[in-house]
């Protein structure tokens, strides 16, 4: 059995059987005295004494998942159990059909409450002329250790028969180890107490070995993985720790972080909730203590324009100072502050302004931004923006900037009524010729503007800000059922939401980032049944960033 195939199937069962029983469970919440449903266990995963503190990467899952799918199962309503034992079988079978194992007869019976992969080294003999080769380790615990080493001894007899298997037995350390030939691809293992360790090659499995035995080297001793935690206090299932300057170098495939005296770890835990599930993230290093403290306390007004059907939307308050924060509080060259220049020049490149300049400037107060539907073309969006304006501010300059704009590239600038109010369009014009040689003239909207009590308005078309309009007058996103449900669930006290509609926007939100399409494919079994996923900053302590995000869940199957 290949050592990457190997690793991927189990980790990707792994994910699907947490997926499948996460996505079952949610309404039953109330109704069971089972100590998990508080949210899940404290535990914090023992496969931490076994990663190095400079690993781009831990996941790690601290309740079994058969256990966890189990509880799903018994607790969903009768008539969808056969469709969520169905979804459970045909992961395992399609996922351990390639390794050549059978999960229920060999891997099921001994498998304990912790099941943790990690990345722990870029490259792992640091020789570029052999390429890059990361090392992997896959820690978990054995409930039955004698069942466990029963597994191992059948999985490698059957290689000892392979021509040319290339195992060797040796002790290291006090351990024994099983070490396949390089040129094999087989994976190495060892046992170590109640744990059974499975490396992509020797020299992750010895150093891996060094690891636990010398405190200092490894992860559960490192201050920053510590402090990341102490302050996300909820029972969690799952716990994901990244190295994040580390972590960009593995996905760019390179031996060496672009900024290696970069210290930024992200530490992230999963856990239950009675309508959904909640993650807790907590960002430490290289930020500043003052940075986004959460200033609302409830959602801002801005929201009230935001029509229900909203696929996705952000709001917030003092989009100056957020912007402000965003570009200080991180280090220019780290991960995240590369994602969001890369984000803000995509933007404004297209529409021919300077977003810090001509946008943010001038919002200190409440703001919203949103995507929904276009009602007149299948499959298309229209965007919205408000923004809550100052007193002070006059903006009439803006827009008349925005008008020049609009004409420096081709656009025509019209006023056009909607209801008692004046609506400013920046149109396309173009005219092409018909079949008898007359002249059809063309008009496309581009973006319009409209001024609503102390709040501006923009949009991609007359009538998205129509429906705004309509939105404040009679049903807005915040009597949204999901976020509702979702502002009951966030901190009370946050820097602001993101909300994503996934039943209806999914495809979109593929279409636009590719990687979730991935994501979508590994985990199908959660995000079939997965409503929306909100976010929200939740405050400092310290020099750690926290967020929080929200997804609600339905026993009702989504196909997309």
């Amino acid at each position: 059995m290949k050592s990457r195939s190997f690793f991927v199937y189990l980790g990707l069962l792994a994910v699907l059987l947490l997926s499948i029983g996460t996505a079952s469970w949610y309404d039953i919440l109330s109704q069971s005295p089972l100590p998990w449903l508080k949210g899940g266990v404290a535990t914090n995963p023992a496969a931490a004494l076994f990663v190095p503190r400079q690993a781009p990467l831990m996941l790690s899952m601290v309740v079994n998942p058969e256990k966890l799918a189990a509880l799903g199962l018994v607790q969903t309503p009768y008539g969808k159990r056969r469709e969520t034992l169905q979804e459970l079988q045909q992961a395992k079978t399609s996922l351990m059909s390639a390794t050549g194992l059978d999960y229920t007869k060999q891997i099921e019976p001994w498998l304990g409450n912790e099941i943790s992969f990690a990345v722990t080294t870029l490259d792992v003999d640091r020789n570029l002329e052999n390429g890059v080769t990361p090392g992997y380790l896959l820690v978990v615990e054995a409930r039955d250790k004698e069942l466990a080493k029963e597994f191992l001894q059948l999985a490698y007899t059957e290689q000892a028969l392979a021509p040319d298997s290339g195992l060797r037995y040796e002790t290291y350390k006090g351990v024994n180890l099983v070490i396949p030939d390089a040129k094999t691809k087989q994976f190495a293992s060892a046992i170590v107490g109640n744990y059974v360790l499975f490396a992509s090659e020797g020299k992750v499995l010895r150093s891996a070995i060094n690891t636990v035995q010398v405190p200092d080297l490894n992860l559960s001793h490192d201050p920053q993985y510590l402090a990341a935690l102490e302050t996300i206090d909820r029972d969690h299932i799952g716990i994901a720790v990244a190295n994040l300057p580390a972590l960009s170098a593995w996905i760019a495939n390179d031996i060496n972080p672009e900024e290696p005296t970069l210290k930024q770890r992200l530490a992230v835990t999963l856990s239950l909730q009675n309508q959904g599930l909640i993650a807790e993230t907590a960002l430490i290093g290289d930020t500043e203590p003052a940075l986004n403290r959460p200033i609302l306390t409830e959602p801002v007004e801005a929201l009230t324009y935001v029509p229900p059907q909203a696929l996705l939307a952000v709001a917030g308050r003092d989009l100056k100072q957020l912007w402000t924060d965003a570009t200080t509080g991180l280090n220019p060259r780290s991960p995240l502050s590369q994602i969001l220049q890369q984000s803000v020049v995509a933007i404004q490149e297209p529409l021919g302004i300077d977003l810090p300049a001509d946008i943010f400037d001038w919002i200190s107060s409440d703001y919203a931004l949103a995507i929904v539907p276009n009602l007149d073309r299948k499959n298309s969006v229209d965007w919205l923006f408000v923004a809550e304006r100052e007193p002070e501010v006059n903006i009439d300059p803006i827009i008349e900037h925005f008008d020049e704009l609009a004409q420096e590239k081709g656009l025509s600038v019209g006023r056009l009524p909607l209801g008692d109010r004046q609506v400013t369009a920046w149109t396309a014009i173009d005219t092409s010729n018909q079949d008898d040689d007359l002249v059809q003239l063309n008009a496309q909207v581009q973006g319009a503007h409209l001024s609503v009590e102390n709040y501006e308005l923009f949009a991609s078309s007359v009538k998205a800000l129509s429906r705004a309009v309509n939105a404040n007058k009679k049903q807005s996103l915040l009597d949204n059922k999901n976020f509702k449900v979702s502002l009951q669930q966030l901190p009370s006290e946050n820097g602001g939401y993101l909300y994503a509609d996934w039943r209806q926007g999914a495809q979109l939100f593929k279409t636009q980032v590719p990687i979730l399409r991935v994501v979508d494919y590994v985990a199908k079994p959660f995000f079939n049944h997965l409503n929306s996923l909100s976010l929200t900053s939740s405050g400092n302590t310290e020099d750690i960033r926290r967020s929080t995000l929200f997804f609600t869940l339905s026993s009702d199957r989504l196909e997309n």
